[in-house]
């Protein structure tokens, strides 16, 4: 049993879900790709399975550098659930299928997204930033055109043969698409949907490639009008390099814009996010990737090791026999599972979340009213009975697994967490730059018409930024060409979720 403290639950959170039942019933949410491969379909239904009671650790690979998934291992004694590929570079592709191949084998779960140079320009990140008229990607006999085709078809190559060696793949082209720093995202939304359907149908209803789930990656700052629709996507999620190990629970709820019933996943992050906060802020993603090299070397050891040896972060040792107990046929369901604890000789409460300080015992009852069979992992649990006794000796989760007897998988966690303080909303300090000047400890000045303005609220570090007033940045520090009076507002949400604001105001006059 992994045996990290959970800094977990909002005392009204548990008072709320005291008072009521707290049922899980699974997410039956099928894939875009019509007749997907077996193998495809069984993670899906895993994913889901997972969505909002577990998070899946993931770790970016690169052929240069380190070693990222055994550093993580050698630094944590855990292998990332997760593992990340690039079709960046022709010319390592083969190994990175064979490397994806390997690690589905190995009971992993394979990721790839891919640097798309700019077609007519060349592969490579540098090259993946580069503008290109898109709309002669559309128009036969064009230089866009012929490398647009041709790169789709030596991608497909490769997704072949994911397919053919049955290897399910969370497919991630085109990621981070509304950042207008990547080709594909410097034209607008409508260019951009074009690429995504042009690309899915080709793969998908041309080349049969079947073993793909779909996963829209966009920024922090969510813009709907980028969606290229429910039929073209089968998991949605955001990323960010700011805000450190914080949940990003702002984010999160961001994300939720899209208004799809599809999981949400965290997909390149700096640092991961802090387990503890993301169930005390009901920031549950269903997986979260640290990106290569510098970025997990950078990260501080003891942390790392802190996050993969928590109860609610799912490593690769931890992931059952997907085709074994998601593989089910259509024709049979999910079972829809109850909770309810109880502590010490008490009555039973229908909650699955409970205080480390209520009681010396718990006794976990998960419920259906159908027949099957239960499996228990982490808090002490073991055997197959539905109910489960344990020492109420540190925080934690559990988590019941039931397979009825059509062999349909759903699965309840059950957590204990520890109370602690309402969270206060962090106090923020002006500070302003005009021009070459210091910063300056103030948040409202006078101008002259074109001067460049730094805004720089403090905390430094720690917690989330959201600019509202003629810019939606997220970054802390914001600058701005004066050209007319305006009115800013930064918002700060800290580590355990609560916000403040702060108001600037800048007065422009001429010459």
């Amino acid at each position: 049993m992994k045996h990290i403290k959970l800094l977990g639950l909002f005392l009204a959170l548990l008072a709320t879900a005291c008072s009521q039942q707290v049922k899980t019933e699974y997410r039956e949410t099928k894939l875009s790709t019509p007749n997907p491969s077996v193998e495809a379909q069984a993670l899906y239904r895993y994913l889901n399975d997972m969505y909002g009671k577990v998070m899946l650790s993931g770790q970016m690979w690169a052929p240069w550098g380190i070693e990222e998934v055994e550093y993580v291992y050698e630094t944590t004694g855990k292998y990332p659930a997760v593992r990340g590929h690039d079709f960046i570079h022709e010319a390592d592709n083969q190994n990175e299928v064979r490397l994806a191949i390997e690690w589905w084998k190995k009971g992993g779960i394979p990721t790839i997204m891919w640097h798309w140079g700019a077609p007519s320009v060349g592969e490579g990140y540098p090259n993946s930033k580069e503008e290109i008229n898109i709309e002669n990607c559309f128009i036969e006999g064009t230089v866009e055109y012929n490398e647009m085709w041709r790169e789709l078809k030596a991608k497909a190559v490769h997704l072949e043969a994911l397919r053919d060696a049955k290897v399910p793949v969370l497919w991630r082209p085109m990621h981070e698409l509304n950042g207008h720093w990547f080709w594909y995202g410097k034209q607008g939304p409508e260019n951009f949907k074009k690429l995504w359907r042009t690309m899915y149908n080709y793969y998908v209803h041309e080349r049969g490639i079947n073993n793909l789930i779909w996963v829209f990656c966009h920024t922090a700052d969510i813009d709907t009008t980028w969606y290229p629709g429910n039929e073209y996507v089968d998991i949605t999620g955001p990323d960010t390099y700011d805000g450190g190990n914080s949940a990003h629970s702002e984010m999160f709820e961001n994300a939720h814009k899209l208004n799809t019933p599809y999981p949400i996943a965290y997909h390149e992050c700096g640092v991961p996010p802090n387990p503890d906060q993301c169930l005390a802020q009901n920031a549950m993603w269903l997986w979260w990737m640290q990106w290569h090299t510098g970025h997990v070397q950078r990260t501080d050891k003891n942390y790392l090791k802190y996050v993969y040896n928590h109860d609610l972060v799912i490593t690769l040792d931890e992931i059952p026999d997907i085709m074994a107990l998601y593989n089910w046929d259509d024709n049979c369901k999910p079972s829809a599972l109850s909770a309810s604890i109880k502590l010490d000789n008490g009555k039973w409460r229908k909650n699955n979340m409970a205080l480390f300080t209520d009681a010396n015992k718990a006794t976990f009852k998960a419920k259906t009213n159908e027949k099957g069979s239960w499996k228990w992992n982490g808090y002490g649990t073991k055997g197959n009975s539905n109910e489960q006794m344990v020492e109420i000796d540190t925080t934690g989760t559990a988590l019941a697994m039931f397979t009825n007897q059509c062999g349909a998988t759903s699965s309840i966690a059950f957590h204990i967490g520890e109370p602690r303080e309402p969270c206060k909303p962090t106090p923020l300090s002006p500070m302003m730059k005009i021009g070459s000047a210091d910063w300056t400890p103030i948040n409202k000045a006078t101008v002259k018409k074109g001067d460049s303005v730094w805004f720089g609220p403090h905390p430094v570090n720690g917690g989330s930024w959201q600019w509202t007033g003629n810019t939606s940045a997220n970054t802390r520090e914001l600058s701005i060409c004066a050209t007319e009076n305006t009115l800013l507002k930064a918002t700060h949400t800290n580590s355990c979720g609560t916000k403040s604001s702060i108001d600037f105001e800048i007065i422009v006059v001429e010459e």
